[in-house]
């Protein structure tokens, strides 16, 4: 990896920026996969364990539990969160080859390496799913450790918890809208397939509207904010991290002859994310046009259409 501005910011603030952690995690995938590929093994715990080494400091390792045990990360999420067992239990066992969950305080973290799926899958594939994985996972948990974000995060659950907890009970149901929006859309986009770019903006700007409360420009426009900070800064990243690693290793297994086609998922997440992200962006500018209609006395545009009957909106946003 050449040195760049990143990683001489990194070095002198302690502070990463999303493209130095996309960067550093799509180098950490690859290097697994080149480490496993053709030897029959797989990656471990302790691959995770050596990379965090090289950029947590003591006390920030020690927030993080690294296991390949499913068990070890539902009760970790039972103890350190309000979510009930069996949801834990659901959430872990219905995940991906890899997952981070975090504690409500925002102060532990465990990162799961799953090798059991539900059935039996060739080692080459095997260690192609779990690079790209551990490249996405990796990039979620240095966003959460290394950001400002995650530093500011710290601070607050450290120095006014009161604040914290009540702003968790409000993003409730920002993450519910948040999981709505992400889940639809990207849904839609896979189900899909082959797309367009325009196409792909057509579907994330009607699952958009789907969601928007009524007479609410000021909270869906700051909803849509914080749903576009994090899916530029995050989901995006994690995909293009993950799909970096895909591409380096579907490129390999060809040549080798495991595989016919060059085809990332990941890659392809990303780029609808993207999309999705533009189609954010246009939306905010509509609500807050509603905004200064409103602040006019001019009656607003109604960009909501009918939302499906699975999707319920929060009721109580606007009170």
């Amino acid at each position: 990896m050449k040195t760049n501005v990143g990683e001489i910011f990194y070095k002198v603030t302690g502070f990463m920026t999303p493209k130095f952690r996309r960067e550093i995690c799509s180098d950490f995938g690859k290097e697994l996969f080149d480490k496993y590929h053709n030897t029959g093994e797989l990656p471990s715990e302790k691959d995770i364990e050596n990379f965090l080494k090289k950029f947590l400091t003591e006390d920030e390792f020690k927030k993080v539990t690294v296991t390949m045990d499913d068990n070890v990360a539902i009760d970790f999420l039972a103890k350190n969160t309000s979510i009930p067992f069996e949801t834990c239990k659901k959430i872990v066992q219905e995940g991906s080859a890899a997952a981070v969950g975090r504690s409500s305080d925002n102060n532990k973290f465990v990162f799961l390496l799953r090798k059991e799926f539900g059935m039996k899958l060739p080692e080459y594939l095997m260690n192609y799913i779990l690079s790209g994985f551990s490249a996405h996972e990796m990039q979620h948990l240095m966003r959460n450790l290394k950001s400002f974000h995650g530093k500011w995060n710290d601070f607050i659950y450290k120095y006014f918890p009161k604040y914290a907890h009540k702003h968790d009970n409000r993003a409730g149901d920002y993450c519910k809208m948040s999981a709505n929006i992400q889940n639809q859309a990207i849904s839609k986009m896979h189900d899909d397939g082959n797309l367009t770019k325009d196409k792909m903006r057509e579907i994330s700007t009607n699952v958009i509207r789907e969601n928007l409360l009524p007479d609410c420009d000021t909270i869906n426009y700051y909803f849509l904010k914080t749903l576009k900070q994090t899916i530029k800064n995050n989901e995006i990243y994690s995909y293009e991290a993950g799909g970096n690693v895909e591409t380096y290793a579907l490129r390999k297994l060809k040549e080798d002859g495991y595989v016919s086609k060059e085809f990332s998922i990941q890659e392809f997440t990303a780029n609808c994310y993207k999309e999705l992200w533009k189609a954010i962006r246009k939306q905010m500018v509509l609500e807050k046009i509603n905004n200064i209609k409103r602040f006019f006395g001019l009656k607003p545009k109604d960009y909501r259409i009918e939302r499906p009957h699975s999707c319920p909106a929060p009721s109580d946003l606007c009170k």
